[in-house]
């Protein structure tokens, strides 16, 4: 079976999308809320973008959208220097990220576990039923019927198309390719430099081939140990060093691991 990749998206598919989200930023570093501010991409960011950018050399691609945001501009011009791509990069207002008003530069794990105010109005707005949108903050239909008259565009004229937005832009914007309630686009997951991968058919329904798609295949992924992939399983135990060390590791290829206390062994 063919391992599905950005490439192969591009080659397998003569009308298709790619939707990539930016590299990584100071603020998703320390998990900030990051939609209107212009935050800009780190060193890891921009090696992101190069890095991806090899996955798609000599590919065709027909139109390059990007959010008029810098890190996303940024993503874009790395990405596309590396796969030699001497095309223009189009500015679309639509690909913004959308306003998340007062939790603006917020830490996320302290807006979902705190008992003050503002964490409170978070529950509110992220909740999947009857939300409470607060002002300065988009209501995920909002951003929904805008990306839908994008969608109608790319359909109208076939052709392999690459945007790079932002992630809670991206994952709206497969929710809506699916048919999906706006609303439940939180529970996908998107990270930094990966993609949603669309295609179209000759007539509707359409298609979203993955979410959270990497540039390159499994196989130019590092291998897992034998001992890893137990670990990763829960079918051993990690010792504290062991958990430092994958703690310290930066492959993607398996979760984390929680910390277990060495066995003492029976009395004799």
């Amino acid at each position: 079976m063919k391992i599905l990749t950005w490439r192969s998206v591009f080659e397998d598919h003569r009308h298709s999308l790619l939707a990539v989200r930016h590299g990584t930023t100071e603020w998703n570093v320390q998990d900030r809320v990051a939609t209107t501010t212009d935050v800009e991409l780190t060193e890891e960011g921009i090696t992101q973008a190069a890095a991806a950018g090899k996955a798609l050399s000599g590919v065709k691609i027909d139109r390059v959208i990007c959010s008029p945001m810098k890190r996303a501009r940024d993503t874009a011009t790395q990405l596309l220097a590396s796969a030699g791509f001497g095309g223009e990069i189009e500015i679309d207002e639509r690909l913004r990220e959308p306003p998340a008003g007062p939790f603006e530069g917020e830490v996320l794990n302290e807006l979902w576990g705190g008992n003050h105010r503002l964490s409170m109005a978070f529950a509110r707005y992220v909740a999947e039923k009857a939300p409470e949108i607060p002002d300065g903050a988009e209501h995920p239909a909002e951003t929904a019927s805008k990306l839908s008259g994008l969608l109608k565009e790319l359909e109208a004229a076939p052709g392999r198309y690459l945007l790079v937005s932002h992630g809670g832009l991206i994952r709206v914007l497969a929710a809506e390719c699916a048919g999906t309630d706006p609303l439940l686009a939180r529970r996908l997951k998107l990270h930094n430099c990966h993609a949603v991968a669309l295609k179209w058919y000759d007539k509707p329904p359409h298609q979203v081939l993955a979410v959270n798609l990497p540039p390159g295949s499994e196989q130019d992924r590092p291998r897992q140990s034998l001992k890893d992939a137990c670990l990763a399983a829960g079918a051993i135990e990690a010792t504290p060093e062991e958990y430092a060390a994958r703690e310290r590791a930066t492959s993607l290829t398996f979760g984390p691991l929680r910390p277990k206390k060495r066995r003492k062994p029976p009395r004799q």
